[in-house]
C-alpha cells in the first residue's frame, strides 16, 4: 500500500490510527561536483527511497516524520594534481509507519416535535432528542410539560419515530429518570438504545406514556393519544407563540371550548383546569386572528380581515401595528405577494404584545396561598437513575441548573 500522508505530529485530523509499526529511517548523500543547486533535493529523494523500502506494505502514512541534513566539503586532487573542493550534502529522514482510517462523519443531534398528546393526562410531551452515542448506540431524551404540583421523578413510555418515508420505528418501554423540572418544563436524562442509522431519517415522534411516578405514587398512563392534526411548521409556530405545551388551536363549539393545551372544557368552565388559560384570554383572540390570516392569500386580504376585526373590537389592535400592515399591503403591487412578510410581522407583534401583557393567573384561595408561601419555587429534581438504561446527559455546569428552550437548538435556526 502506498504512503499517502506524512506528518511531523502524532496524528492526522479527520483520521484515526488502527495499527502502528516499527520506526524506519533512510540516508542519502549527494556529492556536488558541478555546483548543482538541486543537491539537497537529490539527497533527500535517495533517503526517502531507502526509508520507504523498509516500510511495511500495510502502512499508508508516516507520523513523527523528520528530515535532517548537513553539508560538508570534500577536498581532493584530479589527474593533473589540481586541488578541488566539492560539497557533500547528507540527508537523514525518519518516521513511524502507521495504518490509518478516515473518521466517520459526525452526525448532529436530531430534534423531533411530538405530534400527539394524552388528553386524559396532565402531561404534554413536546420534544424528542436523538444523539449518536458510542458503539453505534443512540441516546434518547424526552422533554415534556406537566400541570401537576407534585414532581414527576420517573416515566416509562413507548416512542414511535415517523420517518420521511412514512415508516414507523418503535422504541418500546423506554424508562426515563434523572428528570429536572423548572416552571413546568421537564427534561429527562438520556436513555441508550441500539438503533441503525435509519433513525436519522425520522421526521416526527409519537410518545405513549405507560406509567409515571408523580410525587410518591406510581400512576398509570393513557393508552389513547390524540393525534395533532397540524403541519409541523404550523405546530412549531403555535408553540413559539403560546408555549411548548400548546398542541391545538383554541376552538369554541356548542356546549364547550377546546383549550390551546388540547383540553376539552364545558362552556361554563371559564378557565382550563390543566393549564389555567382563560377561555376569553388575549391568547385566544390572537390564535383566532392567526388562523384566519393563514387562510388568506395576500397582505391586502389580511389587512382587510384585521380592519374588520378592529372595527368590531375597538382599540384591540394598536394604530402603529395597523399602519405597518397598510404599508405592506400598499407595496404588493410593486414587489409582489407580501403574505409571508405580513405573517412574520403579525407573529412578531403578537409575541411582543403577549410578553408585555400580564399573564392569566387563576385566583388562589387563602389556603393555597398559605401552602405555597411567598418564596415558593419549582424544584430542580435530580433523583438517582432507575434501571441500567438511563444515562446522564453530557452537561456543562450551567446546564445543570437551567433548562434551555428546545427552540434554541440549531435544528430550529
Amino acid at each position: 500500500m502506498a504512503i499517502t500522508h506524512f506528518t511531523s505530529s502524532n496524528s492526522f485530523q479527520g483520521y484515526h490510527i488502527t495499527q502502528q509499526f516499527d520506526f524506519c529511517s533512510g540516508f542519502g548523500q549527494f556529492i556536488d561536483e558541478d555546483g548543482n543547486p538541486a543537491s539537497f533535493s537529490m539527497a533527500k529523494e535517495r533517503a526517502m527511497q531507502q526509508m520507504l523500502r523498509a516500510v511495511p506494505t500495510e502502512a499508508n502514512a508516516i507520523i513523527g516524520f523528520r528530515v535532517e541534513h548537513s553539508i560538508g566539503s570534500y577536498v581532493h586532487s584530479d589527474y593533473n594534481n589540481c586541488i578541488l573542493t566539492n560539497l557533500i550534502t547528507c540527508v537523514l529522514v525518519s518516521g513511524t509507519p502507521v495504518r490509518m482510517e478516515k473518521d466517520m462523519e459526525q452526525k448532529m443531534e436530531k430534534v423531533l416535535l411530538v405530534m400527539d398528546y394524552p388528553p386524559a393526562l396532565p402531561i404534554r410531551p413536546y420534544l424528542v432528542t436523538l444523539i449518536p452515542g458510542q458503539n453505534e448506540s443512540t441516546l434518547v431524551q424526552l422533554r415534556f410539560f406537566s400541570y401537576t404540583s407534585e414532581p414527576i421523578s420517573a416515566l416509562q413510555a413507548d416512542i414511535v419515530l415517523r420517518t420521511v418515508f412514512g415508516e414507523d420505528i418503535v422504541l418500546p418501554d423506554i424508562g426515563f429518570a434523572r428528570i429536572r423540572a423548572q416552571d413546568g418544563e421537564h427534561q429527562t436524562g438520556f436513555f441508550r438504545v441500539n438503533l441503525s442509522d435509519s433513525l436519522f431519517s425520522a421526521q416526527s415522534a409519537s410518545v405513549r406514556i405507560k406509567k409515571y411516578v408523580c410525587g410518591s405514587a406510581l400512576r398509570e398512563g393513557d393508552v389513547h393519544n390524540q393525534r395533532i392534526d397540524m403541519r409541523l411548521e404550523d405546530l412549531f409556530d403555535l408553540k413559539r407563540l403560546y408555549g411548548n405545551d400548546a398542541v391545538a388551536p383554541h376552538v369554541v363549539y356548542e356546549g364547550g371550548w377546546q383549550c390551546l393545551c388540547g383540553a376539552q372544557n364545558p362552556t361554563d368552565e371559564k378557565t382550563c383546569p390543566y393549564c389555567q388559560r382563560g377561555g376569553e384570554s388575549r391568547q385566544v383572540a390572537h390564535a383566532s386572528l392567526l388562523r384566519q390570516a393563514e387562510e388568506l392569500h395576500s397582505a391586502c386580504e389580511i389587512l382587510a380581515c384585521l380592519q374588520a376585526y378592529e372595527a368590531e373590537h375597538k382599540g384591540s389592535l394598536p394604530l402603529t401595528f395597523m399602519e405597518g400592515l397598510e404599508k405592506m399591503a400598499s407595496t404588493e403591487r410593486m414587489f409582489g405577494n407580501m403574505k409571508k412578510e405580513c405573517m412574520k410581522f403579525l407573529h412578531e407583534h403578537l409575541e411582543a404584545e403577549e410578553a408585555a401583557a400580564p399573564a392569566d393567573v387563576p385566583d388562589l384561595s387563602e389556603e393555597d396561598q398559605a401552602a405555597m408561601g411567598s418564596d415558593a419555587e419549582i424544584p430542580i429534581l435530580t433523583p438517582n437513575p432507575t434501571g441500567d438504561g438511563d444515562t446522564a446527559a453530557p452537561e456543562t455546569e450551567e446546564d445543570r441548573f437551567t433548562i434551555k428552550s428546545p427552540f434554541d437548538d440549531p435544528y430550529w435556526k
